[in-house]
């Protein structure tokens, strides 16, 4: 979608704030699925069953009501199918399928799949699951009419001193270092409100695919914090740092054509037809050389820490390793019999 680029309206556009009320995308029936997981008690400072609103309510106060549900079916039941089906729910707000080689990780916390304690809690054992048995590429994405209203302010209202605020954010900040950390491709498929906690995740990803009506904001501003789950260093690295502070300072959303153009944004989609095409943009990753896509995350690992020399440093050996793959001797197999884009890998 690079051609959308040239179709930006400017600023003014871009912070309009329209299309919050959701997504009315097709109406496929959710199917039962069993529970797997943990006890879904909170472990640390500020645990507790949070009712308090997220940065929703500040951008939609009453705009909630009615319209959440009706894109229930979104959380996977897609026509399309790469492969076997292994479904995971956990206790609370998280469901982890393995379609084919994907796994597929998808946020469901409704109304508005506010960040709590118990809803790391999920993301957590879902990432151990991740880590304990590697898919060859992860799919995070949302069910229900927005990605994430954001964190649940009362969770922040719950930390009574410096060392409870500090000891939760280190908390909070686990979830998008596990999830850049991992070795296969990551993607985030973003079909329309993504504030705060689910938009630094999304950065925290490889890839973010979006469809036109999204929006994205780090907006924590509004209650005078400022984003704690490294969403400002990510938007920098991408964006560079004056989009960053401008984004961060002003508290504003932003759609997805303008990150688009900011290279925030991967690839803009259409609505119609978004839920499949994320999951068979993944999968053709997943299908791919699966360490050798691990070796290009590790040389820009070390390009992000130490530039091109620390890059550079590592770049003949971390490739040299990879001839001891079965997908490099296939790739060179398969080029050489029968001419490039041919050949199938196993991810070894």
């Amino acid at each position: 979608m690079a051609g959308r680029a040239g179709q930006e309206q400017g600023r003014g556009g871009a912070r309009e704030g329209k299309s919050r009320e959701g997504w009315a995308g097709e109406g496929k029936g959710r199917q039962e699925q069993g529970r797997v997981g943990r006890s879904g008690e909170g472990r640390r400072a500020g645990e507790g069953k949070w009712r308090g609103r997220g940065f929703w309510g500040w951008f939609s106060a009453g705009a909630a009501s009615g319209v959440f549900g009706v894109r229930r079916g979104w959380v996977g039941r897609d026509s399309h199918r790469a492969g076997p089906v292994d479904v995971r729910e956990f206790v609370v707000g998280v469901v982890l399928e393995r379609v084919g080689g994907v796994a597929v990780l998808t946020i469901d916390s409704p109304p508005l799949n506010l960040y709590t304690v118990e809803l790391h809690e999920s993301f957590a054992v879902a990432l151990d699951e991740i880590e304990a048995r590697p898919a060859r590429a992860v799919l995070v994405r949302a069910a229900g009419n927005i990605v994430s209203g954001g964190v649940d302010v009362a969770l922040f209202a719950a930390q009574r001193s410096v060392v409870e605020a500090k000891a939760l954010f280190d908390v909070m900040l686990e979830l998008p270092e596990r999830i850049a950390a991992l070795g296969c491709p990551t993607v985030f498929a973003a079909h329309g409100l993504c504030l705060t906690w689910a938009f630094e995740v999304a950065l925290a990803c490889d890839l973010l695919l979006a469809v036109e009506e999204s929006r994205f904001g780090l907006v924590e501003s509004v209650i005078g914090l400022t984003p704690t789950m490294g969403g400002t260093q990510r938007l920098a690295a991408r964006a560079g740092v004056a989009r960053a502070k401008e984004m961060v300072l002003t508290g504003d959303k932003y759609d997805a054509d303008t990150l688009h153009a900011w290279n925030v944004v991967n690839e803009v989609f259409p609505e119609a037809g978004f839920a499949d095409a994320a999951l068979s943009y993944t999968t053709l990753l997943a299908d791919g050389p699966t360490r050798a896509h691990a070796a290009t995350k590790s040389l820009l690992r070390h390009f992000e820490a130490g530039g091109v020399p620390q890059a550079t440093a590592h770049t003949t050996a971390t490739a040299a390793a990879l001839y001891d793959t079965a997908d490099l001797q296939e790739g060179v197999r398969s080029f050489l019999a029968d001419g490039p884009g041919r050949a199938t890998f196993t991810g070894h």
